[in-house]
């Protein structure tokens, strides 16, 4: 699925417009729109029903090479692209995506460099090179993807949409570095938990649980965001 993952499905709303209310206020309006949007139930019971699905791995499966966009530059984005669609559709663990998504950094900044000295033919096929291999890993791990009941694509998509707003707000200055820092080690311990849950057979409830412990990192993200 060429499904984005956007930060404003996280529940970004009324408490930018109510400037004149408390930290409390609006820590309270973040944690009541969290338990009625976001609400573990509610995401374990998705969860559960996409895994239910014959076909998890959708349109953006296995990428062979003639599929894989001419243009170098909407290749690069098309990858990203790629990586978090096969997270939120489970085909991809989320220790697996974290490297993938790694990878796809380390080689922007190897394009943006080769930008700035002027691309060539040459440059452009290293570059193409880098991102046909990183697909190709890609392939290989989603062809032999598990398709058991550990695999959490709801609470995936979550936890990336946690990171990057947490990086978008420490680049833009709404987060100190402090801030940005406890955000993360909070996430960190979702994510510790998640797998420590993992190591056994992965309930509903511990699901649900999951899911309430990812919120509460999202009230306290959005009341960070807030208080500037």
């Amino acid at each position: 699925m060429k499904t984005t993952i956007r930060i404003a499905c996280l529940g970004i709303l009324t408490a930018a417009t109510l400037p004149n209310a408390s930290a409390q206020a609006r820590a309270r309006l973040w944690r009541d729109h969290g338990n009625r949007g976001l609400n573990g139930e509610r995401g374990a019971m998705r969860e559960e029903a996409l895994l239910d699905k014959k076909d998890t791995h959708g349109p953006l499966g296995v990428w062979e090479k003639d599929r894989r966009p001419a243009d170098l530059e909407r290749y690069h984005a098309a990858t990203y692209d790629r990586i978090r669609a096969l997270l939120a559709s489970g085909a991809l663990a989320e220790a697996q995506g974290t490297v993938f998504k790694k990878r796809h950094e380390e080689i922007t900044a190897e394009l943006i460099a080769r930008r700035a000295e002027g691309l060539t033919d040459t440059t452009r096929s290293e570059v193409r090179g880098e991102l046909d291999k990183l697909n190709d890993e890609i392939n290989a791990i989603i062809k032999t993807a598990d398709q058991g009941d550990l695999r959490t694509p709801i609470l995936n998509a979550k936890q990336h949409g946690i990171e990057e707003k947490i990086e978008f707000g420490e680049r833009s200055g709404r987060l100190s570095k402090s801030e940005a820092s406890s955000l993360r080690r909070k996430l960190g311990r979702v994510q510790d938990l998640e797998q420590r849950l993992k190591d056994g057979n992965l309930t509903t409830r511990e699901r649900e649980r999951l899911h309430e412990e990812a919120n509460e990192v999202i009230v306290d993200l959005h009341r960070e965001l807030m208080n500037k």
